[in-house]
């Protein structure tokens, strides 16, 4: 795609420096909203260790099987089992 050379006028470039400040700020607000549930995540419990590393060796070797066998595998590849919620004591 050619890239074009614009100078808009002044009004124009208020809306256009608003629109990258506002998309800037949903940015940061996003941002810090993914690393508080990451940080609630971690602190869960229901993993231990690397959860990521976990999740690339399970899916890694459900791959290797559906390549295998991929009449038995397919339909379940990405279905990733998680561990029961404990059960809150009475």
């Amino acid at each position: 795609m050619p890239t074009r050379d614009v100078s808009p006028n002044k009004g124009l470039e208020k809306i256009i420096s608003g629109k990258v400040q506002r998309g800037e700020q949903q940015y940061q607000v996003k941002l810090t909203a993914l690393r508080a549930a990451i940080d609630v995540g971690d602190a869960s419990g229901l993993v231990r260790g690397d959860a990521i590393a976990q999740i690339r060796k399970e899916l890694s070797s459900r791959l290797a099987s559906a390549r295998a066998a991929p009449s038995r595998f397919s339909k379940n590849l990405f279905f990733v089992k998680t561990p029961a919620k404990p059960r809150p004591e009475s």
